[in-house]
């Protein structure tokens, strides 16, 4: 097996077990936006669409979900634990993740 087709195959099983929201990426399609936005689906759904009390966050302005992720980063949003997770990415991986989060459709 070549070393793309390992990885898509890893993380289509990663998918499948509820690390990426997989009716919003095929197998073939997987992204580094979307690997990095994998993490928010441990507390939001694995959709994003909301969990228990979460909010969704899929479908969001891209700069507006940007705009939020330093605002938790910075502290000038409080959080419960959104601050610590937000200060873990730089701007460009925040952008990745906004971008991707605001093409998903709930």
């Amino acid at each position: 097996m070549n070393k793309k087709k390992q990885w898509t195959t890893s993380l289509a099983a990663a998918a499948l077990a509820g690390g990426l929201p997989f009716t919003a990426v095929a197998a073939d399609e997987i992204s580094h936006d979307s690997v990095l936005a994998s993490t928010c689906f441990t507390c939001h759904g694995t959709t994003g669409g909301g969990a228990n009390s979460m909010p969704s966050i899929v479908g969001w302005p891209e700069d507006t979900m940007v705009e939020t992720l330093q605002a938790f980063r910075t502290g000038e949003r409080r959080a419960t634990i959104m601050d610590r997770h937000a200060r873990g990415y730089t701007d460009d991986e925040l952008r990745a993740i906004a971008r991707f989060l605001a093409q998903l459709q709930q």
